[in-house]
């Protein structure tokens, strides 16, 4: 089958708009396969509205071109409009059938930046495959080591035989023992070759001192940029470029329905990559992937578990989780092994049968952690600010001996839920006399003031003493048959949101029936496992 192609010019990125309401086709059945994706429309002079798959150029107004949207409506949708043309970004969801694009559900506002688009991760991808020397990556001649012998070791590579691609690991890890060194290298050049690397390294080495690795390629890079060039325009393909650390061309086509397969067949596997702007939207009945980031270590056994807890030992072992099937080490870096037991942390992705992820994808290397969490929040003091502002009012009961009674009053009192300091007291909310930085906050389920008056005869501090709906002993109850009956991974009763914390790994509803059953906030279910979108 031959595909349809759209030349488009640079990709721009646009103004973000709102929800749009553009009516569904009404006659587009069931059974027709359905597409999503992050696109531009734009209508002027010469066509309708048009769906751009390559972004469009950066020209006021701008001009893109693409399949049709017979049934968009901009009086549906934000957007803007200049010298007759007008234009929006949309994430959008329907049929395609290779001339038309028709909408099945109302336009949304684009998704936002790196959601739309699954970009290769570059620390990765810049890796140096070559082992680290025992001395580690050094200079070996600082005179044919610089930013201008760099440019020059570059156009010379290009032009020995076999050339396949060449690029720069900034990311320089100098192996574990290795003599600290005044030549130490910043950088790392690769280059990769198809025949002799032994004879290409030496020629290499004649006029580059820096870090070097020499790797063989599968392709000559004037092989790949013939297949760029036979495959631009072709297909549905909207982009084509060489990839040299993967030593591959990959192409941007609108749909990928058996073009992959195809040029595999044409070029041989791994030439050619295809990334699809338009992703199929699974049917209703099909099986829901979910995926999370985990400590996977498989045993001496071959069993491969992705762990909710790893326990203090080494080799590691699993504190509790789960097990994987269709695990694979090949072709992921990261592992660390021991006494015949291998693990390391991934991001994995597959369907969950009850017991156990089927991997539906490879794994990958997790994502970078987000920013840590603000606890502080979570102790804020419950209590209005008294007026005058939090003060000490007795400050010859404000040592440890005296905070230790009125904890240990506290702890053994009828009614206790549980206790936390407040240490983020805003200055404005102290007293101008006698400021209270910290605030000692308790929580009881009844006769508040009788437990207020025996800690305030014990402690001198400022004290917060509120109400709670159920005892400590109470929710650890609850906490505790709520785990047995849904066999979860852990439980915990959380202070001072004074809820019962559960962990599964897939909740299947569960956060919806135990809020019917306790009351929202009451239990907060937490899976490791989520849906994938």
């Amino acid at each position: 089958m031959r595909h349809r192609g759209w030349v488009a010019g640079l990709v721009v990125t646009l103004t973000a708009c709102t929800a749009a309401d553009a009516e569904p086709d009404d006659e587009t059945t069931a059974s027709e396969q359905r597409y999503t994706g992050t696109f531009t429309v734009l209508e002027d002079t010469e066509h309708g509205p048009q769906l751009c798959p390559g972004g469009a150029l950066t020209s006021y107004p701008p001009q893109c071109g693409g399949p049709d949207i017979p049934n968009w409506d901009w009086d549906a949708v934000e957007h803007e409009t200049a010298d007759g043309v007008s234009w929006g970004d949309y994430t959008l969801t329907g049929t395609f059938d290779s001339d038309e694009f028709t909408l099945t559900e109302p336009a949304e506002p684009p998704e936002p930046t790196g959601l739309a688009e699954e970009l290769p991760d570059l620390d990765v991808l810049l890796d140096t495959p070559c082992p680290a020397p025992p001395t580690g990556w050094v200079l070996v001649d600082v005179a044919t080591a610089s930013t201008e012998a760099l440019g020059a070791v570059v156009r010379y590579a290009e032009s020995l035989p076999g050339y396949g691609g060449l690029w720069v690991d900034r990311s320089v890890e100098q192996p574990p023992g290795a003599p600290p060194s005044a030549a130490a290298a910043a950088a790392i050049l690769n280059v990769s070759f198809t025949g002799d690397l032994a004879a290409r390294e030496a020629d290499l080495r004649a006029v580059w001192g820096g870090a070097l690795c020499v790797t063989a390629a599968e392709h000559p890079h004037t092989r790949l940029e013939e297949i760029q060039a036979e495959l631009a325009g072709e297909f549905g393909i909207f982009s084509a470029g060489v990839s040299e650390p993967e030593n591959l061309v990959e192409v941007e086509a609108l749909v990928d329905d058996g073009l992959q397969e195809q040029l595999d067949a044409t070029y041989g596997p791994g030439a050619v990559r295809v990334t699809s702007a338009l992703r199929p939207v699974p049917s209703d009945d099909a099986p829901t992937i979910y995926d999370g980031t985990f400590t996977v270590i498989e045993s001496r056994d071959g069993e491969v578990y992705a762990c909710s807890s790893v326990m203090e030992s080494y080799p590691p072992q699993c504190g509790g989780g789960f097990e994987l099937h269709g695990w694979s080490w090949d072709d992921i870096t990261g592992e660390e092994s021991a006494d015949g037991v291998r693990w390391g942390t991934y991001h994995v992705a597959g369907t969950w049968d009850g017991t156990a992820l089927t991997l539906t994808r490879p794994p990958e290397r997790p994502p970078p952690p987000g920013p840590p969490e603000d606890l502080s929040q979570r102790f804020d003091t419950s209590c209005p600010t008294p007026p005058g502002g939090w003060a000490i009012f007795h400050g010859a009961l404000t040592h440890a001996a005296d905070f230790d009674r009125a904890h240990a009053y506290a702890l053994a009192a009828p009614g206790y839920v549980d206790s936390w300091l407040d240490r983020h007291v805003a200055p404005e909310d102290r007293s101008a006399t006698a400021p209270a930085e910290v605030i000692v906050n308790v929580r009881f389920t009844g006769d508040l003031a009788t437990h207020e008056a025996v800690l305030r005869s014990l402690y001198g501090g400022a004290i917060c003493v509120s109400q709670a709906e159920r005892s400590q002993q109470e929710m650890e109850a609850i906490a505790a048959e709520i785990a047995a009956e849904h066999d979860a991974l852990a439980w915990m009763v959380e202070t001072p949101a004074n809820t019962a914390w559960i962990q599964v790994v897939v909740d299947d509803g569960l956060q919806e029936r135990l809020d019917d059953e306790y009351g929202p906030g009451m239990v907060r279910v937490e899976a490791l496992l989520r849906p994938v979108d």
